[in-house]
Parts: structure tokens; C-alpha cells; sequence
């Protein structure tokens, strides 16, 4: 799970256009809390992630994900991940490797798996290109396996971190023509293979299509029902918000705001405040969700069919 909102801009929130430290120990805590509290309300993880691990994150490395295209400037360099099953810090030291051993490249190069942010950071001493969209190896690189999107190259900088990478989806089919996957809304599907490791196949004249949008919340088979089971199927997948919602970031605000509201007002423990002028206060301590919270995060549940 990640943070939804940032310290630096719930400070702008709380206190614009003032600077202060008070609280900067104390708020990251409540962030993750209100952050998690809303995830649970609507059932999934809000950030946009790609699910393409195993169980328990090792990575799968194959003759057909093991590519990185990359250039310095110049002309393409191809760097190749060892054939292997990784952890997250394993496969990040097998992709600099990678690319270290290039031939003809010039820059030394750093990748880092952060256990905390779910990510993978890809660097150099100056500026240079992975081809993730026009590499010749697109069909075959490692860019959905670490977080990358092959929609666009990642260049003009030093350094390059993808998105958060989380557990491969199992999903439990329930005979019916939905199949439905842990989290939404489904951007694309990598693969689907059942408990037989038998593949499945997007697209209009194949097996299954994701759910129109908005939600994208699930797989519907063209023709037939997906077997019934408990996770018989795995997918590969991304989904998420590429950017949290604004009216999921203002509940989180507002969540925030009481929470650290009923620290500064009162000491823990006390259910009230009496002030000089003899009046009693009181503060949402919990930091509940109300009925208009209720009713913003509903739009984001998965649909009940």
C-alpha cells in the first residue's frame, strides 16, 4: 500500500503559505493510516501497479522478459537479464548487470529495489534512454516484470523509477462469464493461465475482454464461463490510478486534518477540552468516515453483480 497524499501537500493544506516542522514527525503516521483506512473502504489498492510476481515477490526472468534496449546518445545497446527466479534486490542487481554488460556502452549503471515503495529505480552517472517503446526488443524486454510502462521510453534524465510492482492476482473463477481480479480499475492484462497452465487471450474474436470503463473491474469471457475454483486462475495485470482521484485526496485531507486536530486540542486520552473561557470542546478523534466520505469512495468500489 502506498501513502495517498504526500506530506508536503497536506502541510499546504493544513497551513498555507506558512512553513513549519511541529508536526512532521507525527503526520507521515496518520498519512499511512487514513491512506490504508481508505484503501480498505473500497477494497483495493488505489495507485497504479503492475501485479506481475509471484506469490510472496520472487520475479520470473525467461528467454521471452529478459531484454532492456538503452542507448546513451548514440546507437542501441541491448543489455540481457540471466534466465533465473529473483527477489526484488536480486533482480535488481541482475538488471545492472545487465546493462553494465552491454557491449559498447560507456556509463556505469545502478538499479535499487525500494521493499518499502514496491519499486525499482534504474540509474547512471548522466542522462540516457531505455527504449521500453522503440527498443527492437519490446515484444521480450523486462518492462512489465519491474514496473515499467512500454507506452513511451523513459528518457532525458538520469535516473528512472517505475511503478510499484505487487504480487501477481489470483483470481477465483466462479463459473460465470466475469472473472473478477483484486484489484481495479484493470488498465491490461500481460497473461491469464489457469490451474492446467492453459493461456487465455484478449481481444474481441479471443477469449475474454476487460469490463468497459469506468471501472474496469473485471474479465468477461466472449463465449463461455470461467471454471469455477479458489484462485484456479492467474493473471499478470495492471491496474490503479496513474494520479490518486481529487475527491479521494480530499477525504484523505479531511481524515488527516481531524486526526491531527484532535492531537493539538487535546492530550491523549482526554475525551474533551475546557478553554480559558470555561466552553468544552470536542473532536472527531477517530477520524471516522462520514456519510459524504461514504458516498465518494463508493464510486470507486467494485461493482456487486
Amino acid at each position: 500500500m502506498a501513502d495517498l497524499v504526500t506530506l508536503t501537500d497536506l502541510k499546504t493544506y493544513l497551513w498555507p503559505g506558512e512553513t513549519q516542522a511541529l508536526w512532521d514527525t507525527i503526520l507521515p503516521a496518520i498519512i499511512s493510516a487514513v491512506s490504508e483506512q481508505i484503501e480498505r473502504e473500497i477494497g483495493c489498492s488505489i495507485a497504479r501497479a503492475f501485479y506481475t510476481a509471484k506469490a510472496g515477490l520472487s520475479f520470473v526472468v525467461t528467454a521471452l522478459n529478459n531484454k532492456i534496449d538503452f542507448d546513451e546518445g548514440g546507437a542501441a545497446l541491448v543489455g540481457t537479464v540471466a534466465v533465473g527466479t529473483y527477489t526484488g534486490a536480486t533482480l535488481a542487481t541482475a538488471i545492472a548487470a545487465a546493462m553494465n554488460a552491454a557491449v559498447g556502452k560507456t556509463f556505469t549503471y545502478t538499479c535499487v529495489y525500494s521493499t518499502t515503495l514496491g519499486t525499482f529505480t534504474i540509474a547512471a552517472g548522466s542522462n540516457f534512454t531505455i527504449r521500453w517503446n522503440t527498443g527492437t526488443n519490446k515484444a521480450i524486454d523486462i518492462s512489465n516484470l519491474c514496473g515499467y510502462l512500454d507506452t513511451a521510453n523513459s528518457t532525458g534524465a538520469k535516473t528512472y523509477t517505475g511503478l510499484r510492482v505487487g504480487d501477481e492476482g489470483k483470481a477465483s473463477g466462479r463459473g460465470s462469464s466475469l472473472l473478477f481480479l483484486p484489484a481495479w480499475p484493470i488498465i491490461s492484462v500481460i497473461s491469464v493461465v489457469d490451474e492446467n497452465q492453459a493461456a487465455y487471450f484478449e481481444g474481441w474474436d479471443k477469449d475474454f475482454m476487460i469490463t468497459p470503463g469506468p471501472s474496469h473491474f473485471a474479465l468477461k469471457r466472449n463465449n463461455g464461463t470461467w471454471n469455477r475454483g479458489m484462485g484456479n486462475y492467474t493473471v499478470n495485470y495492471q491496474a490503479g490510478y496513474a494520479t490518486v482521484p481529487a475527491d479521494i485526496i480530499l477525504v484523505a485531507y479531511e481524515l488527516i486534518a481531524r486526526k491531527w486536530k484532535t492531537m493539538e486540542l487535546k492530550g491523549w486520552g482526554e475525551s474533551s477540552k475546557t478553554f480559558p473561557d470555561g466552553s468544552t470542546g470536542t473532536v472527531n478523534a477517530d477520524g471516522e468516515l462520514t456519510k459524504n466520505h461514504r458516498a465518494v469512495l463508493a464510486t470507486y468500489k467494485r461493482p456487486i453483480l
